[in-house]
């Protein structure tokens, strides 16, 4: 599968974004670990629907596809 990023003149390139730069590669690469080992935690995944929807601040999400326990309240990070 080709890449969709190209370099130019010493800075990668995505097409219709920011410029991702070393140091902007390396942040959101921090900011995609730390979102998988939030979501990892969680303890509403892999819930069941009736186990969630009795478990306290889980909340079962359905759609046309799929369905699945996530958390009911969304939490933003937050930089420092």
């Amino acid at each position: 599968m080709p890449s969709r990023t190209r370099k130019i003149g010493g800075r990668r390139r995505h097409r219709g974004g920011k410029t991702h730069t070393r140091s902007r590669v390396l942040s959101l690469k921090r900011a995609r670990k730390s979102y998988r080992r939030r979501v990892k935690a969680s303890h509403c995944r892999g819930k069941r629907a009736r186990t969630c929807a009795k478990s306290h601040g889980c909340k079962h999400a359905k759609g046309k596809k799929r369905s699945f326990c996530r958390k009911k309240k969304n939490t933003r990070r937050r930089r420092r």
